[in-house]
């Protein structure tokens, strides 16, 4: 997972409608949203992509000044060159256990078991089985494609990066591999599976906010 902070953008109108399904399921999960009041919607850009591709560094390396910082959040962190799946090279996931690819072979499909240990072994377990619920197939082209990114214009943007100590999906020595080779100030540990935005949300949250604060504190450009 990682985060874009942007330094400039555009909002969005309010969504209501849009808004409503994710709101409905909020109000089970959270009670007191039955009856607070939003004196603001805040309707902004996403950090994904329709086609799935990795967007972090293709975005810093577009538009570097318009960016505060990058947050790599137990994600796969690699220089320029270099592939997704080349990273992993010499690595064992658990991950990888029981996968299967789709009908056409463009995809793979986690086992559903193996993905709830993976991923979401520290979430509670009605919010580990509605994330399963939603979890889609993989692309693999994404993960083949070499990282076209430069040092002078990606390599500028300051960069963190929040380790999971409990990530049964990237262990923990590899990720510390990852951004030792790319180093990344700060380097915050989580004492938290895959998914920290389940099982810990407002830890990460203190700390997506103190990231934050810290870049716009340090901006070079």
């Amino acid at each position: 997972m990682t985060q874009l902070l942007f330094r400039n953008f555009q909002l969005l109108e309010p969504d209501w409608e849009k808004f409503a399904e994710p709101l409905k399921n909020g109000k089970w999960r959270i009670p007191a949203l039955q009856t607070c009041k939003f004196e603001k919607f805040v309707n902004g850009p996403e950090s994904f992509t329709p086609d799935n591709n990795f967007i972090i560094g293709e975005a810093a390396e577009r538009a570097p000044e318009a960016m505060l910082g990058l947050i790599y959040i137990t994600a796969v962190l690699i220089p320029a060159g270099t592939a997704t799946m080349r990273a992993f090279d010499g690595e064992t996931s658990n991950l990888m256990e029981k996968v299967t690819t789709t009908a056409d072979g463009l995809a793979l499909i986690f086992d559903r078991g193996v993905a709830k240990k993976c991923f979401y072994n520290r979430a509670a377990l009605e919010d580990a089985e509605a994330a399963l619920d939603r979890l889609c197939p993989e692309p693999i082209a994404p993960n083949q494609e070499p990282m076209s990114v430069t040092q002078e214009r990606w390599g500028r943007v300051p960069r963190a990066f929040i380790e999971c100590a409990d990530d049964k999906a990237l262990p923990l020595a590899f990720q510390r591999q990852l951004h030792e080779a790319l180093p990344c100030d700060p380097v915050v540990t989580l004492d938290s599976d895959h998914s920290p935005f389940l099982c810990m949300p407002g830890e990460l949250a203190d700390h997506l906010a103190a990231i934050a604060a810290d870049f716009a504190r340090r901006r070079r450009f």
